[in-house]
């Protein structure tokens, strides 16, 4: 059984961006932390980005999966 290389990328992405986003949300008042970036909570939407790119490739990394099974 060969795995699809989206999938255990997509965990890696949602693990990664769902520390950041909580690291984000946890600092989020701390002005003096985020005036490297120009105030922006880069963080948190770093983590967000992550998130969403993680969510998209699981679905895919699943779909070509259960196509490779079915053969």
């Amino acid at each position: 059984m060969d795995l699809d290389l989206r999938t255990p990328l997509g965990w890696m992405f949602i693990l990664t961006g769902a520390i950041l986003t909580l690291f984000g949300l946890a600092t989020n008042g701390d002005t003096s932390l985020y005036t490297a970036s120009l105030g922006i909570n880069a963080n948190l939407w770093w983590g967000l980005v992550l998130l969403a790119v993680g969510l998209m490739l699981l679905p895919f990394g699943q779909r070509a999966q259960k196509r490779k099974d079915s053969k």
